[in-house]
């Protein structure tokens, strides 16, 4: 059986980002043999629980079709879900620690994390999440945008941003097809706890991000799912 023809075309897209970077290294070399790539580390506490109510947060992030959308650059990857083991530290927290019923799994699927569930207003509940792993440390280049490449079923979901100091957040709207939600750094609100909007907080810079965590709220009660395919820092 062929491959699916997203698999190729993600196949293809690593084969040349890997030949670019190559060269690349090889001119480095030369000009510097004694150079060496720098070595970044993180220490960093495990996420605790987070209690979300609403918050009205309007913008609206380019949406571009996979097709349209040229290699995400190597250095600017955070999750590629390529494989089963791609989804390996992500995991689900629920309205369920404020007393919801609301529930959610995240799994692997066909190159994709499927964040998948039930979102319930009762008992004053009313969110779900899917939370990944740790970041390490970015300290070059400095990108501008995050590439969420996903496939939604209506709904708007929220991603949130973890730094070492603060949380942040931008909602967006994926297509019912496989398409790249563009969301840019500067539309990115900080936020307490409860979602409220915090005022003179540093503006959200890639070098500072530490966690993700993708969030439907915002009282869209029923089942969702939502398919994620990769998550990327880039320069638009």
């Amino acid at each position: 059986m062929e491959p699916p023809l997203r698999t190729v075309i993600r196949k293809d897209m690593r084969l040349r980002a890997a030949i670019v970077v190559g060269v690349a290294w090889f001119i480095v070399a030369c000009a510097d043999p004694e150079g060496s790539s720098p070595s970044t580390s993180l220490d960093f506490p495990s996420a605790t629980a987070t209690s979300i109510t609403e918050m009205a947060v309007s913008n609206t992030p380019t949406v571009v079709t996979s097709t349209s959308v040229s290699a995400t650059r190597v250095e600017g990857l955070l999750f590629d879900f390529d494989s089963p083991g791609s989804v390996d530290g992500w995991y689900v927290q629920n309205d369920t620690v404020m007393g919801g019923v609301s529930s959610s799994s995240v799994n692997w699927d066909d190159g994709d994390l499927v964040f998948s569930g039930v979102l319930s207003t009762e008992n004053n509940g009313g969110f779900a999440s899917t939370r990944g792993p740790i970041i390490e440390a970015i300290t070059e280049p400095v990108f501008d945008a995050i590439a969420v490449e996903s496939q939604g079923d209506g709904r708007t979901y929220l991603l949130q941003v973890r730094t070492d100091t603060d949380n942040y957040v931008q909602r967006f709207t994926p297509q019912s097809m496989m398409s790249k939600s563009m969301l840019a750094l500067d539309d990115f609100v900080a936020t307490d706890w409860r979602l409220e909007p915090l005022a003179n907080r540093p503006p959200l810079m890639s070098n500072a991000i530490r966690q993700l965590a993708i969030y439907l709220l915002d009282k869209q009660v029923g089942e969702f799912v939502l398919r994620v395919g990769s998550l990327a820092l880039v320069s638009s």
